[in-house]
């Protein structure tokens, strides 16, 4: 039994350095193509962003990271959905409240207020409590995640993430929302 729990723990460790490697990796890779998907994501906004009549539905993120807030972005842009973003909490929920989308990704920790306290805000509000929240977090402990999922969120998406899975975690979110 002892032996079974060192195994754990080992495996825990290991786990955990490679998720640091990787998310060093990512802003390795990152900081070399910001300026390429900033381009990308801003020509696409350019070009049509506001215009986007055939969207397949609005959604707002917010996250203080601008390299991370561009690749989802550019992701959900290409998927054919209009994106509107927020540097932070309170920006955030400013524009739930005036574009009401159909699905807001909050980042957990951002400054000005914490995405907990932005989700409460908005389930709070008449407003807007029945648009679906989503949180992107690094923080992906099980009390992180309890605590998301009792302030209204209806899923916590653990960062890293690759783009295809954030693509099917919205699909199915506003499927089960009915706002698809």
């Amino acid at each position: 039994m002892r032996g079974r729990g060192l195994a754990c723990g080992r495996l825990r460790t290991i786990t955990a350095a490679l998720e640091q490697r990787w998310l060093r990796c990512t802003h390795r890779t990152l900081d070399r193509m910001p300026h390429a998907l900033i381009l990308i994501a801003s020509s696409s906004r350019e070009e049509g962003g506001d215009q986007m009549d055939d969207a397949r539905g609005t959604i707002l993120i917010a996250e203080d990271d601008r390299d991370i807030r561009n690749l989802v972005i550019f992701t959900l842009q290409w998927e054919g959905f209009k994106v509107i973003e927020a540097p932070d909490g309170p920006t955030a929920i400013e524009m739930a409240r005036q574009e009401q989308p159909d699905l807001i990704l909050l980042d957990v920790r951002m400054p000005g207020m914490s995405g907990y306290d932005v989700c409460a805000v908005l389930k709070e509000s008449e407003k807007t409590q029945g648009i679906p929240i989503a949180f992107l977090s690094a923080k992906g402990q099980e009390l992180e995640i309890k605590e998301g999922l009792e302030r209204g969120a209806e899923e916590y998406i653990v960062k890293p993430f690759a783009p295809d899975e954030l693509h099917r975690r919205v699909e199915s979110i506003l499927q089960r929302a009915g706002r698809h």
